[in-house]
């Protein structure tokens, strides 16, 4: 495992942080969501517990849907990150949380707020669903973070009062079909930039 020098900014690496894929898959469903006759409350439904979680717990390597809610996923605080690394198998993970950076209801408020009737409906959704960010977190750092605060422009707003360091990291893909997820750089990101 390599840490890198360069400090990433996190204006700069968390847009389009989802795998493009999945997020066409999820935006065709959610169209379809949208435009169906459902009664508003499932609409809310499916999308806030279905199409949003697999947003961050999917992408695809080499053709193949692969789960990344842990391993995979590019943004770690520095306590679950330490966690992962002293641990082995199943404790790798647990203690650990994916953490909407920007809560999810907010993101299927404004997708039912979107016109389904729209000529413009799947480049509104895919502009929305690019700011969506989650983290790695232990469970004892999502218990503080700020709770309804949700600024697409500063993912990392609720993280502000805990200022814990993030990092992004490069995985290697290549070794995910052996049921190994290798780290191959780490970079520290400030999130108040």
């Amino acid at each position: 495992m390599n840490y890198l020098p360069e400090i990433l900014k996190a204006s700069e690496i968390t847009k389009n942080l989802v795998c493009p894929k999945i997020m066409h898959y999820q935006t065709e469903t959610i169209m379809t969501i949208l435009k169906s006759d459902r009664p508003h409350a499932l609409k809310k439904l499916n999308i806030n517990k279905d199409i949003l979680w697999d947003l961050v717990d999917l992408t695809e390597v080499n053709g193949v849907a692969v789960k990344t809610k842990y391993m995979g996923n590019r943004l770690w605080t520095e306590a679950a990150l330490n966690h992962y690394q002293s641990s082995e198998g199943r404790n790798k993970i647990k203690g650990l949380q994916c953490e909407h950076n920007n809560e999810r209801i907010y993101y299927t408020n404004k997708l039912l707020e979107l016109d389904p009737n729209s000529e413009n409906l799947e480049f509104e959704i895919k502009e929305l669903l690019s700011t969506t960010v989650s983290t790695i977190v232990t469970k004892e750092e999502h218990s503080q973070l700020l709770s309804k605060a949700t600024d697409v422009n500063d993912p990392f707003i609720r993280y502000k009062e805990l200022n814990p360091n993030v990092f992004y990291i490069t995985w290697n893909t290549q070794t995910r079909g052996k049921g190994k997820w290798k780290i191959e750089s780490i970079n520290l990101v400030d999130i108040n930039n």
